[in-house]
């Protein structure tokens, strides 16, 4: 059983919290409005892509368990 700082679903969703935090930081700084609405449109697109990667992965992980499991079935 892997641990949790050898999974890719972890680190990927700690750099996403990490980038969008540092946008929240970075808007709360900046007084154009415009900037502010773009870096509320980076956080919702760091997080979007952070789940596709997170289900992405999710989803090899159970296609390779299944595989693991065929073949030691196999090979009993």
């Amino acid at each position: 059983m892997p641990t949790i700082f050898a999974s890719k679903r972890f680190w990927t969703f700690l750099i996403a919290q990490i980038l969008s935090i540092g946008a929240f930081i970075f808007n709360h700084y900046v007084t154009d409005p415009f900037v502010a609405q773009l870096s509320v449109m980076v956080i919702g697109l760091i997080e979007g892509l952070a789940a596709i990667l997170i289900a992405a992965y999710t989803v090899e992980n159970v296609k390779q368990q299944k595989t693991d499991a065929a073949t030691e079935l196999e090979l009993a």
